[in-house]
C-alpha cells in the first residue's frame, strides 16, 4: 500500500468524506425543501387570485343584476306615479270645482295601467330570472316592493268603477296610502341595498 492510498483510508480522511457528504445531502434536503415549500406557497397563492379574480366578476354580474332589476321596478313605479296623478284627478276634492271627463281620464288611466302591466310582466320575469344573483334577502324586499306596485296599479283603475264623490273620496285617500307604502318600501329595498355594498 502507498503512503497515498494510507492517507486516502485514515480515520481522519473517511471522517472528512462522511462529514462533507453529509453536509452536501443537508444542504440538499435543505434546498428541496425551500423549493417545495416555494412551490406550495405559489400554488396557493395563484388558488387565491384565482378565487378573488372569481368573487369580483361575480360580484360584477351580480351588481349589474340588482341595477337591472332595480331599473325596471323604477319605471314601473314611474308609470304608477303617473296613474295615480291621472286618478287623483278624478277626486272631488282635489278637482277644485273643475269639470273633469272621466271618461278622458279613465281611458288615460287604461294605458297608462295597460302600460304598467306590460312592464310589470318584464319586471317580474327580470325578478324571477335573476334570484340567484341578488340573493334571497333582497329578492323578498324586492318582491314585497313589486307586490305593492302591482296592487297600486289593480286598485287605481277601482276608481273609475265608482261615482259617488264620498267613495271616490275614500278611494282616492286609499291610493295616497298606498303610495306612501310603495315608499316605505322602496326606502326597505335601499336599506338592503346598502348593507349589501
Amino acid at each position: 500500500m502507498s503512503a497515498d492510498s494510507a492517507r486516502r483510508s485514515s480515520p481522519e480522511a473517511q471522517a472528512f468524506r462522511r462529514s462533507l457528504v453529509l453536509t452536501v445531502v443537508d444542504k440538499l434536503v435543505i434546498g428541496l425543501l425551500i423549493v417545495l415549500a416555494g412551490f406550495v406557497l405559489n400554488m396557493t397563492l395563484e388558488r387565491f387570485k384565482s378565487h378573488q379574480a372569481f368573487e369580483k366578476e361575480i360580484a360584477r354580474v351580480r351588481v349589474d343584476r340588482i341595477g337591472e332589476v332595480w331599473s325596471a321596478l323604477y319605471r314601473e313605479e314611474a308609470l304608477i306615479g303617473q296613474l295615480t296623478t291621472v286618478t287623483a284627478k278624478v277626486d272631488p276634492t282635489t278637482a277644485y270645482g273643475e269639470v273633469v271627463d272621466t271618461g278622458k281620464l279613465g281611458a288615460e288611466a287604461k294605458r297608462l295601467a295597460d302600460e304598467a302591466a306590460r312592464e310589470s310582466d318584464r319586471t317580474e320575469r327580470l325578478l324571477e330570472e335573476n334570484r340567484f344573483w341578488i340573493g334571497e334577502r333582497l329578492y323578498r324586499e324586492y318582491r314585497a316592493y313589486y307586490d305593492r306596485e302591482d296592487a297600486a296599479v289593480s286598485f287605481c283603475l277601482h276608481v273609475f268603477d265608482h261615482d259617488d264623490p264620498a267613495k271616490l273620496a275614500a278611494i282616492t285617500n286609499d291610493i295616497r296610502r298606498r303610495q306612501h307604502d310603495l315608499r316605505a318600501a322602496r326606502i326597505d329595498v335601499l336599506a338592503v341595498m346598502d348593507e349589501m355594498l
